[in-house]
Parts: C-alpha cells; sequence; structure tokens
C-alpha cells in the first residue's frame, strides 16, 4: 500500500494499522448553521475552560457524559456579577454504577454478546454517565430540558416548543471516526468501514480501537489491547 503524507512524503507498506481512534470528526447537526451569527457556537471537542465564552446564558445540547461534565464545569461562573445561566437539552441516559476493578474483564468477558446488548440498550443514544452520580446535576443548580428539535428565529427550539435564549452554545453531540484518508474499497454504503474484529477485506489493512471492534470496552483505553493483541498475532501468522 502507498502511504502519503500531508507533507509529500511516501511510504509503501506491505501492512497497514489504522489507529486514528474512534472519536475524531466532530458531529454537528445541520441546524446548527441556522444560528443567530451572534451566538457563540462550540462543538465539545474544542471546549476547554468557560472563558472561552461571552457572558450570558450558555446551552449545552447532548446529555451524555460530555455535555453532563461540560454543564458541571460552567456552574458556579459569574457573567456581569451573577452566576451564569446553565441549561443542558437532552434525554435522561442514565448511570451506570461506580466502576472497580471487575470492570473491564467483565466487560471484555462479555464479548460480542456483551457488544449485541449494549446497542440494543443503547439505542443509538449516548452512554449512561460514568463520574457523575444520580443528582449532581440537579445540585448544580442547572436547568434540565428536552432534546433540541430545531432552530426558531435564531435561537434554539426544544422538543416541547420552548425558544431559549442563550448567548452560546455548546454541541456535545458525539465524535465519529475519521477514515476519509483511505482511499481503498473497505466501507459500506453508509461509510461505515467494514471488518472482522481488526481485519479488513483489503490484505494488509488493519484496524483497532473502533466502537464495539469485540467487545464493549473496545474504544477504550482499558480495553483496546485485546483487539491489538489479536490484530498483531494475525499479521504474525498471516503476513501479507
Amino acid at each position: 500500500m502507498l502511504i502519503a503524507a500531508a507533507d509529500g512524503r511516501r511510504w509503501c507498506a506491505r501492512n497497514v494499522v489504522v489507529a486514528t481512534s474512534a472519536h475524531s470528526r466532530p458531529v454537528v447537526p445541520v441546524i446548527a448553521t441556522a444560528l443567530d451569527p451572534q451566538i457563540t457556537q462550540l462543538h465539545s471537542s474544542a471546549y476547554r475552560h468557560p472563558n472561552q465564552l461571552p457572558d450570558g446564558p450558555v446551552l449545552v445540547v447532548g446529555a451524555g457524559n460530555s455535555g453532563a461534565e461540560i454543564a458541571l464545569d460552567l456552574t458556579g461562573t459569574t457573567t456581569g456579577g451573577s452566576e451564569r445561566v446553565v441549561y443542558l437539552a437532552g434525554r435522561d441516559v442514565g448511570h451506570i454504577p461506580p466502576l472497580g476493578t471487575w470492570t473491564y474483564p467483565l466487560m471484555q468477558a462479555l464479548g460480542r454478546a456483551g457488544t449485541a446488548l449494549s446497542k440494543r440498550g443503547l439505542r443509538g443514544g449516548a452512554e449512561p454517565l460514568g463520574r457523575i452520580r444520580p443528582g449532581a446535576l440537579e445540585a448544580a443548580g442547572i436547568h434540565r430540558l428536552p432534546r433540541v428539535a430545531g432552530i426558531r428565529g435564531g435561537h434554539p427550539l426544544t422538543d416541547d416548543g420552548t425558544t431559549v435564549d442563550v448567548d452560546a452554545v455548546i454541541w456535545c453531540t458525539g465524535l465519529r471516526p475519521d477514515n476519509r484518508f483511505l482511499h481503498l474499497p473497505v466501507f459500506d454504503t453508509s461509510g461505515r468501514l467494514v471488518h472482522h474484529r481488526g481485519v479488513t477485506a483489503e490484505p494488509g489493512l488493519y484496524v483497532v480501537g473502533m466502537p464495539y471492534q469485540s467487545s464493549i470496552t473496545s474504544h477504550l483505553v482499558g480495553g483496546v489491547g485485546k483487539d491489538a493483541a489479536h490484530v498483531v498475532n494475525r499479521l504474525v501468522r498471516c503476513p501479507s
């Protein structure tokens, strides 16, 4: 395979392992383009601290782990001498129990069966909250809202018909793998990279760190090692 770098350098390789993570391409809904240009917009991947935002109310869109943690980070900050108003829009995704040393071994042991159950339970939604315990968001004074369904008059519109007047919006609407640099016939009709436990149909092309590659933990630091070992063992047994 020919690998071309952005600076013009090129290499040829018999085997290539794509390990560019499952969360490298921000997802922002199309409705974001209809927001009033006076409203500051950020994706969660670009958020670092409250000082990035103007004074005034903030709407965090997406109540998964990123959204909930950013909303908590914004509480207690002041704007114009008063405490900033923070809205968090999105469904309640629930909570997972406190994690222990048993967590990763158990999720890996569940393997493909655990993956199927997890996908069915999430139904395409956000993963349950981990570090944030039940009641923490409400105790912090965060205003919960239904999911954002559209834009009205340049402002976010929620499912219940409420227009939210804010000075900033943070889109915590997820990330996806970014494999656009691969110019090979390894994608399905929806653009997903097709593989079986990290082995693609293209000879010599492998992948690690993809969501649910072999278990619920495949895209996490604590779980990617098992999949990496499988790919390396395949390389050793069947060098291209």
